[in-house]
């Protein structure tokens, strides 16, 4: 399950900041092995969806994630993984991506 769900356009490059602050609390900043991968809704690796950068921000917990591309009409989840720099601990951040040329409804 995603804890978080976000729309973005296929033509655009959309910026997303993972913060594992809350999940690893024990370590200073994440380390450089830090990385994001992107799944259909049916657990199959994307390429659709790019996950242009990935990297660890130097001193934080925060893992920046630049993605780019998807299909309209498609949804897709982002595992960004981070670990802990000093305790080599894991998590995981679960980000749903709905890619929509349009958004219609009411706000």
């Amino acid at each position: 399950m995603a804890q978080e769900v976000i729309y973005k356009r296929p033509i655009e490059v959309l910026r997303y900041s993972a913060d594992f602050t809350e999940l690893l609390p024990d370590d200073t900043e994440l380390s450089a092995d830090s990385k994001a991968e992107a799944f259909d809704t049916m657990g199959v690796e994307q390429t659709r969806l790019l996950i242009q950068s990935a990297n660890a921000t130097a001193g934080s917990k925060k893992l920046d994630i630049s993605l780019m591309g998807g299909l309209n009409g498609e949804d897709y989840l982002v595992n960004a993984y981070g670990l802990g720099a000093t305790t080599r601990r894991s998590s995981v951040i679960v980000l749903e991506v709905r890619v929509r040329s349009k958004v219609v409804g009411n706000l």
